[in-house]
């Protein structure tokens, strides 16, 4: 299907921006490739770093108590501090990451550049919580200063990458920890019970065969913008009606993965969902800016089929500029940009018209089976912490039921919203 896009992507400015995401921010392939492999040695030593470190990060029994805690995640920062220190030459690094920005590759090529994403990505939020599973007096910090180890090589990837936050997103956590043959090289849970360790392994392997199963999605999505626009109606149909195959496809993909026995309900909140949040911010022009953590609403088909049936936005602009890479937020504007949904009527073009509104209402009963499979996840007991979503709230230490119900009215708006 990559392979098409060469041919497409000359004709339409949504088949161009797809293909310069698979191009640039792909490297060449989609899901984005990464390469953990024949790195320079200046950078390298971040690869070192986190191998060492996150052997001994996660613990199985975490403490309840604030002092010990505190003290723990001190003990961890200083060490991460002094590896980083005695490993980094941050003179040849900025050298580096300054060339990289004016474009020249030759030093570290796209591959390893997205490998590095991922790994700067997990070292900053080790730093930012310093223990897994998060302890309630991480959750109370605000404020994180970063070494400039883990800064200057952010700033040019968050620049490269095209989004602003301190915290990574679903491509650097999720989908850039797997290389090029499809296998997961960066996790947070190392040394502890198989229980533990392949419940974050299936719940991240779930998200990348979802990209994988996602691009079909993507190409057809473009031949049917095309056929619309070039008045091939019965081709625009028939590439609306694979759409709604694919989807349904893709959606079994949730369905059959999301379950405890893959995913164990017991252990994910405190060992695969914490690590992700984020909770943290700085002052920027003098206001407040508090940071999320990865969410969901940040993978790429969310997007583009919200975008390609004319949905109302889930994450607002300013929030899609801080989280989704730019080249993707440029393909879902393409799409949206040229949604044909609201151009169409039952009287005129019957069979599309009757396409995708099945594909709104396999959206919507998508997003209430979603609601209901994720809410007891959330809600087991993580004593340990306050009540929080990888993405949006961090609640108080009252009832889990209220912690969670600005995240289920939103939930429930986006099924209302879907129409």
């Amino acid at each position: 299907m990559i392979s098409e896009l060469n041919l497409l992507q000359d004709r339409h400015k949504a088949a161009y921006a797809l293909a310069q995401l698979v191009e640039q921010d792909g490297a060449g392939s989609w899901p984005p490739s990464a390469s953990f492999v024949s790195w320079p040695k200046s950078l390298q030593c971040y690869q070192n770093i986190y191998h060492e470190l996150f052997r001994s990060f996660t613990v199985e029994e975490p403490s309840l108590c604030d002092d010990f805690n505190r003290q723990k995640r001190y003990e961890f920062r200083a060490l991460m501090q002094k590896r980083l220190h005695e490993k980094v030459d941050l003179t040849e690094v900025g050298e580096i990451m300054k060339s990289i920005e004016q474009g020249n590759w030759s030093i570290m090529p796209r591959l390893q550049f997205n490998a590095l994403y991922s790994i700067i990505a997990y070292l900053r939020h080790a730093y930012r919580w310093a223990a897994n599973p998060v302890v309630r007096v991480a959750q109370l910090e605000r404020f994180v200063k970063f070494p400039d180890q883990l800064e200057i090589p952010w700033q040019t990837l968050q620049k490269v990458f095209g989004c602003v936050a301190d915290s990574g997103n679903h491509t650097a956590n999720v989908l850039l920890a797997f290389d090029t043959a499809g296998s997961q090289i960066i996790r947070t849970n190392i040394g502890v019970s198989a229980r533990i360790t392949s419940t974050e392994h299936n719940f991240f392997l779930l998200f990348y065969i979802w990209e994988v199963k996602s691009v079909p999605i993507y190409v057809e999505i473009v031949r049917a913008v095309i056929a619309f626009e070039q008045g091939q109606i019965k081709a625009c149909a028939n590439g609306v009606r694979k759409i709604n195959a694919l989807v349904r496809e893709l959606f079994s993909i949730f369905y059959k993965n999301l379950v405890h026995q893959r995913v164990s309900r017991d252990v994910w909140l405190q060992y695969t969902q914490g690590f992700h949040g984020w909770g943290a911010g700085k002052v920027v022009d003098a206001q407040l800016m508090e940071y999320e953590g990865v969410s969901g609403s940040h993978v790429l088909a969310f997007q583009i089929l919200d975008s390609f049936l004319n949905l109302k936005p889930y994450l607002s602009e300013q929030e899609l500029s801080c989280y989704v890479p730019a080249k993707q937020r440029e393909f879902s504007n393409q799409v949206r940009r040229h949604s044909f949904r609201f151009k169409i009527d039952k009287d005129t073009n019957e069979e599309i018209y009757n396409e995708m509104e099945r594909l709104v209402q396999q959206m919507k009963f998508f997003r209430l089976g979603h609601r209901k499979r994720v809410m007891p996840y959330l809600k087991q007991p993580a004593p340990e912490r306050r009540h929080m979503t990888a993405g949006k709230y961090i609640q108080g230490e009252g009832s889990i039921d209220d912690a969670l119900r600005p995240l289920n009215d939103m939930l429930v708006r986006r099924v209302v919203d879907t129409v």
